[in-house]
């Protein structure tokens, strides 16, 4: 076996220019290749390019379109929310703060407009979809089906 390698070995030196011109030839060849290779870190490289997975994808991405900068919970219940709900939604929202997440947006702080009367006059006012210090479930359910068409409250 020694002797195989030696062998070997020694035809590698007498060789060396054709050897080395060969390796740098592969090597071109190669950064040629990789020059267009593209890297994508979108979560669409996980999914199959076909398939009831990809279609729910790609309606996720007509509502999201910026999916890549973005995480989402989405929370299905097998009753409507009440304020159980909406307090076990609140608890998850500060545990995304928790670990670093910013601009976290849940029912609990998303701000609507609203139309008011103030002294007589219709007028646009801009607050909580959900008012925290009248929270009940009967508050909860019509301020959601107040939004029911805006499909991010759906």
């Amino acid at each position: 076996m020694n002797a195989t390698l030696d062998g070997y070995f020694r035809w590698l030196l007498r060789n060396r220019r054709i050897v080395l011109a060969i390796v740098a030839m592969f090597v071109a060849i190669g950064a040629a290749g990789a020059v267009r290779v593209r890297v994508d870190y979108s979560v669409e490289q996980f999914f199959p390019t076909w398939g009831p997975e990809r279609n729910t994808y790609e309606r996720y991405k007509q509502s999201f379109p910026k999916e890549d900068t973005r995480f989402s919970l989405f929370w299905q219940d097998s009753h409507f929310p009440d304020a159980n709900t909406y307090w076990a939604m609140k608890e998850a929202a500060l545990l995304f703060e928790e670990v670093g997440l910013q601009d976290v947006l849940w029912i609990g702080n998303v701000r609507v407009a609203k139309h008011t009367d103030i002294d007589g006059e219709s007028a646009l006012q801009i607050g909580p979809l959900i008012d925290q210090d009248s929270l009940s479930d009967v508050h909860l359910r019509s301020a959601l089906a107040r939004h029911r068409s805006n499909n991010l409250f759906r």
